[in-house]
């Protein structure tokens, strides 16, 4: 059995085949991925905040602007944001770097 999936901050595609062991590859990943998912889905404000962070601390966009927040958020959760952040750009490194050197 083959897995499919598309993380969206990640820009990156990610394929696992269960009978060559990519499963469990997969899996780690997903569980790596498992803070900043359940922090962004506190809101939907959260979840374009963070992703829109993350897109431009990796010079996808030009800002992290957003339109007038109806949601404030205080300077612990902004250091979780950021924390959350450099932890998912860290593994959208290794996985690039894995998929180049599987390449």
């Amino acid at each position: 059995m083959k897995l499919h999936g598309t993380v969206p901050v990640m820009l990156l595609p990610f394929s696992a085949d269960e009978s060559a062991g990519q499963a469990d590859q997969a899996r780690a990943l997903f569980h790596r991925l498992l803070p900043y998912l359940v922090f962004a889905l506190q809101h939907l404000e959260l979840a374009v905040g963070i992703e829109k962070r993350v897109l431009y601390r990796r010079g996808v966009f030009p800002s992290d602007r957003l339109r007038e927040p109806t949601l404030h958020l205080d300077n612990d959760y902004q250091k979780q944001m950021d924390e959350l952040v450099d932890a998912v750009i860290g593994l959208v490194n290794e996985v690039k770097a894995a998929t180049a050197t599987r390449g």
